[in-house]
């Protein structure tokens, strides 16, 4: 029997099947656990100040157990790129801490980019100004109990991390570019500083109040209950208050 002839056909990755192609983009691209879970988020920074490249490029910071995205497939060429991007920017969670970080991020992935990102998380630091509320070294744990529980922002000056015109500068943006984004997670970590130059996290939750499309807020961490009262009133979204749903 005479043996096959030889192909001369060569064979590359676009010549597979799309559906195959999604598959591998769906595996080299969002972030999984060693048993193939979705392992959610990717926290983005900006680089150090001393780096030899533009510290306004943020880069993915790997910091929780998991296997990372391999986001420089995208650079293969543009039918890759035009493919796999929304596979990146629509199946991961990004996590920021600042809006200066996010508002960079927005701009170098650029407005289509933008329109595929479903999931961000907000980790912010909620300050309590030593300057015009009582120092923790001053209190019993009772009476410091008392003063964070309930956190009640009429009682407390409390700021977060980031200028006002920042802040709505970014859901300005979100509300043209990033219209896409169905969940939105906040997380409050709470400590004291002396000064604060910050925004009033109340103003901060009635931007997130206002943003159309999203389906689901994840507030975490030390909350306000009016905070998330409010957002239920004036957000058709679900609203989660550290992991439980907050009911009419």
């Amino acid at each position: 029997m005479d043996p096959a002839p030889f192909s001369t056909h060569r064979h590359t990755f676009l010549s597979l099947p799309l559906e195959i192609r999604l598959q591998v983009y769906d595996l080299a691209l969002v972030k999984r656990l060693e048993d193939g879970t979705v392992h959610n988020p990717i926290t983005i920074v900006k680089r150090r100040e001393n780096s030899t490249v533009d510290d306004h490029i943020v880069v993915v910071c790997d910091d929780e157990q998991g296997f990372p995205p391999s986001p420089a497939l995208l650079r293969s060429n543009r039918q890759i790129h035009a493919e796999a991007a929304s596979t990146l920017y629509g199946s991961n969670t990004f996590k920021f801490s600042d809006p200066t970080t996010l508002n960079h991020w927005l701009t170098q992935i650029g407005t289509t980019n933008s329109l595929s990102v479903r999931q961000l998380q907000l980790s912010l630091t909620l300050y309590i100004s030593l300057e015009r509320n009582p120092h923790p070294y001053s209190m019993s744990n009772a009476q410091m109990h008392r003063l964070l529980n309930p956190l009640d922002p009429e009682r407390l000056t409390l700021e977060i991390q980031g200028a006002s015109q920042d802040w709505f500068s970014l859901f300005r943006r979100f509300a043209s570019e990033a219209t896409g984004l169905r969940t939105l997670g906040v997380g409050f970590h709470l400590t004291f500083q002396v000064s604060g130059s910050g925004t009033d996290p109340g103003l901060l939750v009635q931007e997130i109040g206002r943003l159309e499309g999203l389906e689901r807020i994840e507030m975490e961490g030390k909350v306000a209950r009016k905070w998330v009262e409010g957002l239920r009133r004036v957000s058709g979204a679900r609203v989660l208050e550290n992991g439980r749903e907050v009911a009419d």
